[in-house]
């Protein structure tokens, strides 16, 4: 059996994988008949030596792969180099033709490449699901529809509240409103409610604004840098966290100019995987003299913070629309 979850949607993706695990039986041996590999780690043999094993006293043997493409493009690179008789892609549709009835095998990935005649086979011989995340003017309804799953129900304006907050980020949403369940004791949650508990909302704030400057919303930067203001951070504290993520993004790409992998990189920050993938999505799209220009900026508003009678929230907003339109230069 052959299941492919492609989209960033981590929380869905979880969700499905757990709904899967829950068909190996008996559930004591769950555990031991699941494998997860990813690229980084594992290569084709391995995961073809994983799914012809067979399930120890169990249904079904569950077989999970990240990065599956990335796995078999780098296969497919060495088997083309050793064997030029076999197309490209013969080992890797060989192998997927016979995977066992007894292996449930999962692949994940964000995007389905454009590699011919692959992912044509994969949308018609899998159970193929596209699972991207909503935009920010979707997530409302699906904060209502979650919150309606977890059985409590929510105001719009702590709606909103999460959403200018934490953005299309539905496990932290998802976790803070089962908090806010059990705060609100079966009561309808409030704004006042999301003020009082959710103090991982102040604290993404400030990850959203700057991932709204990088995403070129100065709109939504505006209104996230106003309530972080009106929590009670300086203006010295957001400048230095945007400053970090420009810096982070610098060495990132002189390390990859340098022949790093991503798993290197990796390494060399030390950062979360989560951070990272963002830190990655913007690199790719964000030209070293756009991070420059940034650094410059941020300088010059530092400092302006610190020398001059301008209103800090007039400073900040002009930084804001500054380094927007540096970035939309590149686009």
């Amino acid at each position: 059996m052959l299941t492919a979850l492609i989209g960033n949607d981590d929380f869905e993706i979880d969700g499905i994988c757990s709904g899967i695990r829950e068909t190996v039986l008996p559930e004591e041996l769950m555990d031991i008949n699941t494998t997860i590999l990813d690229s980084t780690r594992n290569n084709l043999q391995d995961l073809i030596s994983h799914c012809n094993t067979i399930p120890f006293m169990s249904n079904l043997r569950l077989v999970i792969v990240h990065e599956f493409f990335s796995l078999i493009t780098e296969t497919s690179q060495k088997s083309t180099q050793v064997n030029s008789d076999k197309s490209d892609w013969s080992l890797v549709r060989d192998f997927l033709d016979s995977i066992p009835d007894t292996t449930h095998l999962v692949i994940i990935d964000e995007n389905l490449p454009k590699i011919r005649g692959v992912s044509d086979y994969v949308k018609t011989h899998s159970k193929f699901l596209q699972l991207q995340l909503p935009r920010i003017y979707e997530m409302p309804q699906w904060i209502t529809g979650q919150a309606k799953k977890i059985g409590v129900s929510i105001d719009q304006a702590a709606v909103s509240a999460l959403v200018e907050s934490i953005g299309n980020n539905k496990r932290l949403i998802d976790q803070e409103l089962k908090k806010l369940n059990l705060y609100s004791n079966g009561s309808k949650i409030s704004l006042a409610d999301v003020k009082e508990t959710v103090a991982l909302v102040r604290e993404a704030s400030i990850f959203s604004a700057v991932d709204s400057i990088f995403e070129c919303d100065p709109n939504r930067s505006f209104n996230l840098i106003k309530r972080i203001l009106d929590d009670g951070n300086s203006p010295s504290y957001i400048i230095t966290m945007i400053v970090r993520q420009v810096r982070l993004l610098m060495l990132c790409k002189d390390l990859r100019f340098n022949g790093l992998s991503d798993v290197d990189i990796g390494k060399r920050l030390s950062l979360a995987p989560f951070v990272m993938k963002k830190i990655f999505q913007y690199e790719k799209s964000i030209e070293m003299f756009n991070l420059k220009s940034m650094h410059k900026l941020l300088l010059e508003a530092d400092y302006a913070l610190k020398s001059v009678a301008t209103s800090p929230e007039m400073i900040l907003d002009l930084l804001i629309a500054d380094l927007c339109h540096n970035l939309n230069r590149n686009n």
